[in-house]
């Protein structure tokens, strides 16, 4: 019988032993922020080239291993002093406001335009910073950041994925795709940056932020059973596209974040985050195995049954999270199977750490990287100090 001891024992070894282990101070880099790219081995290799979507990332995850576990503090906290110093005087854009998607070490900003998703992963980690610092420099960082997204909003509200330097609708990057387009990926983050601002400094307008993007997020983009759509044109008209359970599940478990951390006790979004889960397990369930496929149509089978690390992650918090909440033992045994779907084939036994992807058994390895520029250690990192969290509680 699987128990929350037994589980709890094997995350720990997870985070201790396989995450802070090999990622610290590994990923430190030289000459400046984090390396990006790691093999199986975890040998790096240095291209030049820093991505604010992980740099960002590596920076929330040390921050919150500080707060988790305060032991850890006098390991983690050069390392997490190095990359803020990175984002500060490599990747923010001091001119014109906001931050640099990409940035090369001797060539500087390869291009000036901005990425609401990549902002909204560095609004993330100043705020998780500032948690683990106090320090008022990062928390004004954090602010400004905030207030120059919030004036990156259009008339029809949403953020575009796709800015100038200076935070309004750009051309599109694909010919024939209309400008201006919107994510729902982009608005979760967006969201989940709120919330991680509003618990690292609380105010009216925090709080208002995340009801804000709770709102956008319930209103325009989720419907149910538990499915977002995920592009829209700038006026919300919707556009196609397939289903990505990962991204669903994650929702279920942003939304309960959201709602909890400003106490909204709202019989809407309980309802939608248990649907999120529901119709993820009801269309990318793999009955065999464990996990989540990862991609299906709306309401229809799986075209993609690949097993990747972050979808098996963000599977694993929402079935805490729907455990705790619901009480429903159905999601407390589908936690365990995909608990041991991991650890038995996504966890690498040989050199620790997590694949990126395997096939829908779990017997073929289909992508072997440790970090590449969008796998960092956000993910499974995220996933194993709530998990334990929870389990704790």
């Amino acid at each position: 019988m699987t128990t929350p001891e037994t589980v709890a024992r094997s995350l720990r070894t997870l985070l201790y032993d396989g995450l802070v282990a090999n990622w610290y101070p590994r990923v430190v880099a030289e000459r400046g922020g984090y390396v990006q790219n790691m093999a199986r081995d975890w040998t790096t290799h240095e291209d030049g080239l820093r991505f604010l979507v992980y740099q960002s990332r590596i920076v929330w995850t040390t921050a919150t291993l500080i707060v988790y576990d305060p032991s850890l503090r006098a390991q983690l906290e050069p390392v997490l002093s190095h990359g803020l110093a990175f984002l500060e005087t490599k990747m923010r854009d001091h001119e014109a406001g906001g931050y640099f998607t990409e940035v090369h070490l001797e060539e500087g900003p390869l291009v000036v335009a901005k990425s609401s998703y990549a902002l909204s992963f560095a609004l993330f980690a100043l705020a998780a910073a500032y948690k683990a610092t106090g320090d008022p420099a990062v928390l004004s960082a954090a602010r400004d950041l905030q207030a120059w997204l919030g004036r990156c909003e259009d008339e029809h509200g949403g953020i575009a994925d796709d800015l100038d330097r200076f935070g309004t609708v750009s051309a599109s990057r694909d010919a024939g795709t209309p400008s201006g387009i919107k994510s729902f990926n982009t608005h979760l983050h967006l969201l989940e940056s709120a919330t991680e601002m509003h618990e690292a400094a609380p105010t009216p307008e925090t709080a208002g932020w995340v009801r804000h993007w709770l709102s956008v997020l319930m209103d325009r983009m989720l419907t149910l059973p538990g499915v977002a759509c995920p592009f829209f044109l700038q006026n919300w008209r919707a556009l196609p596209g397939h289903n990505s359970p990962g991204h669903n599940i994650e929702t279920a478990f942003l939304l309960h974040h959201a709602a909890t951390a400003i106490g909204l006790h709202s019989p809407d979004v309980e309802q939608m985050v248990r649907g999120l889960v529901d119709h993820s397990l009801h269309v990318a369930w793999d009955e065999k195995h464990g996990g989540l496929f990862y991609r299906t149509e709306a309401f229809d089978d799986p075209f993609d049954r690949d097993k990747v690390w972050w979808v098996q992650n963000e599977t694993l918090t929402a079935l805490l999270v729907a455990y705790k909440a619901f009480g429903d033992e159905v999601y407390w045994n589908r936690f365990c199977e995909s608990w041991r779907f991991c650890c038995d084939h996504l966890v690498d036994r040989l050199h620790s750490g997590w694949y990126d992807t395997v096939d829908e058994t779990g017997t073929r390895v289909l992508v072997e990287s440790k970090a590449h520029r969008w796998k960092a250690n956000y993910h499974e990192g995220r996933t194993l100090v709530y998990c334990l969290k929870m389990l704790a509680s």
